[in-house]
């Protein structure tokens, strides 16, 4: 799983909760480089999160 954000806010949050996302969503990995054929763009308070899925 990658996610990925320029906002630094939520590039932080996204490294302080590594762990707990990775256990919620059951992702082996969870880095920052996004494949930008399969992506999914999201929107955290008004902010760009984007994040895209590989199977393991």
């Amino acid at each position: 799983m990658s996610i990925s954000s320029d906002d630094s806010e939520i590039s932080q949050a996204i490294d302080a909760f590594a762990d707990v996302i990775k256990s919620e969503t059951l992702a082996v990995e969870l880095n920052s480089v996004v494949n930008e054929s399969e992506k999914y763009d999201a929107k955290i308070e008004g902010k760009l999160v984007e994040i895209s899925l590989k199977k393991a």
